[in-house]
C-alpha cells in the first residue's frame, strides 16, 4: 500500500522564491515601460509647447511689423534693383531678382543677411524684461532661442478678391487701390529646433 510522504519544507520555500522573483521581474519591466512612456509623452508635450511658442512669436512679429508700416508717414518705394529702406526694415519689390530666388522654408535664407531681426516691442531674448503687452519673461523657460526675423515684399498694386473698388475710389482716388505688402516672419520657441514661418498680406 503506497504511503504519502510530506514534501520537505525547503521545497515549498524554493518554489515561493522563484515565484517572487518572476513577479519582481515582471513588475520591473512594467515600471521601466511605464517610465519610458511618461518620458516620451513629456518630450512630445515639450515639443508641442515650443512649437506653439514659435508660432506665437512669429505672429507677434507680424503684428508689430504691420503696426510699424501703418505708423510711418511715407512708406519708401522699392525698385526692382533697390529695396526701400525705412529703419529698421527694408522693403523689397516683388520683381526684385533677390525675391524670385527666395525659399522661405529654408534655414539658410533666414540665417542670411536679407531678413531683419525683429526687436521692436517684444523683448524675446531679454531675461526679466516685460513686453508692451505686459508679458513677463523670466529668462528661463520663457526665453526664446533667438529673435524673430522679418522679410518685407511690396506686391503689385492690384485689386484683391473681395475688394470694394467703389469704396477704394472714394478713399484712394479713382481706379486706385492701396499699396499691398507681403509680410513673412520666422521665429523660434525656447529651442532652435522649434521653428515657425508665417506669411500674410497686409495693407496699411
Amino acid at each position: 500500500m503506497p504511503m504519502n510522504h510530506p514534501r520537505p519544507p525547503h521545497c515549498s520555500r524554493g518554489i515561493a522564491l522563484i515565484t517572487a522573483l518572476v513577479f519582481l521581474v515582471v513588475l520591473t519591466l512594467l515600471g521601466v515601460t511605464l517610465m519610458e512612456g511618461i518620458t516620451l509623452e513629456q518630450r512630445m508635450a515639450h515639443n508641442l509647447r515650443e512649437k506653439q511658442r514659435a508660432i506665437a512669436a512669429a505672429d507677434a512679429a507680424l503684428n508689430g511689423t504691420a503696426s510699424w508700416l501703418s505708423s510711418i508717414p511715407v512708406i519708401p518705394l522699392p525698385t526692382p534693383t533697390q529695396p526701400g529702406v525705412a529703419s529698421p526694415f527694408s522693403i523689397y519689390a516683388y520683381d526684385d531678382s533677390t525675391v524670385s530666388t527666395i525659399n522661405f522654408a529654408s534655414d539658410s535664407f533666414w540665417s542670411s543677411s536679407l531678413p531683419q531681426s525683429y526687436q521692436q516691442s517684444y523683448p524675446f531674448n531679454s531675461a526679466g524684461a516685460t513686453s508692451s503687452s505686459g508679458i513677463t519673461f523670466d529668462g528661463g523657460i520663457l526665453q526664446y532661442a533667438s529673435d524673430p526675423e522679418i522679410f518685407l515684399v511690396e506686391l503689385p498694386t492690384v485689386p484683391l478678391p473681395g475688394d470694394n473698388l467703389a469704396a477704394m475710389g472714394a478713399t484712394y482716388g479713382v481706379n486706385s487701390v492701396p499699396r499691398t505688402f507681403q509680410l513673412t516672419a520666422w521665429a523660434t520657441g525656447g529651442t532652435a529646433n522649434a521653428v515657425a514661418v508665417i506669411q500674410e498680406t497686409y495693407r496699411p
